[in-house]
């Protein structure tokens, strides 16, 4: 991968990625395995917020708790959002041939 591939790569992704794990790997590739750890991510974080909803309204009456359930809430929504865009990126990146094999 030559250099400016690289840096715009490493734009992409918001930081350096480690050279092993760039070693003999097209950016189709990269892409794959960046939308499935994406995804993962999305997944735990919505169990995550999910359970810290459940926790917030069984919580006594207090105040600003409102607005903390709400802004849970959004927070779910947004990594759902998030999921699913993952999901589609990555299903259409499946579904392209493989010029490369």
């Amino acid at each position: 991968m030559d250099l400016a591939a690289l840096d715009a790569l490493e734009r992409r992704f918001d930081g350096p990625i480690p050279r092993a794990l760039l070693a003999n790997k097209a950016e189709r590739d990269l892409m794959i395995g960046h939308h499935r750890a994406m995804i993962r991510f999305s997944t735990v974080r919505i169990i995550d917020f999910t359970e810290s909803l459940a926790r917030l309204v069984c919580a006594p009456p207090a105040p600003g708790l409102a607005a903390w359930i709400a802004r849970t809430e959004a927070t779910i929504r947004e990594h759902e959002a998030e999921k699913r865009r993952h999901k589609d990126d990555l299903a259409a990146l499946l579904a392209e041939p493989n010029a490369a094999t």
